[in-house]
């Protein structure tokens, strides 16, 4: 059995590139930096939206109930659209099928 390995050699410049997303934060200009969120961010308890609290203005809030295996988010549009680019983070993994 013969093995083929190819090789990359790339220069600093390629390498910074590599490890700086292609949608920054705007305003956001240093160098992109990877870690653990507990690093950088803190862990806070709380309790559940409750659903009479929604509004159309304000904070979005997507529920993990209404992602899908398939990433889509299903629900009342206004209630969940978010904008391309915008955080979203999971308590649990609650897909639904």
């Amino acid at each position: 059995m013969k093995v083929r390995q190819n090789i990359t050699i790339i220069n600093d410049k390629e390498k910074q590139d590599m490890n700086e997303p292609k949608i920054r934060f705007q305003g956001f200009e240093r160098e992109w930096k990877s870690g653990k969120i507990e690093e950088v961010a803190a862990l806070q308890g709380g309790y559940a939206f409750q659903s009479s609290s929604f509004c159309k203005d304000g904070v979005p809030i997507v529920r993990i109930v209404n992602i899908l295996y398939s990433g889509e988010i299903e629900g009342k549009p206004y209630k969940l659209l978010i904008d391309e680019g915008q955080v979203r983070f999971a308590a649990e993994d609650a897909h639904k099928d």
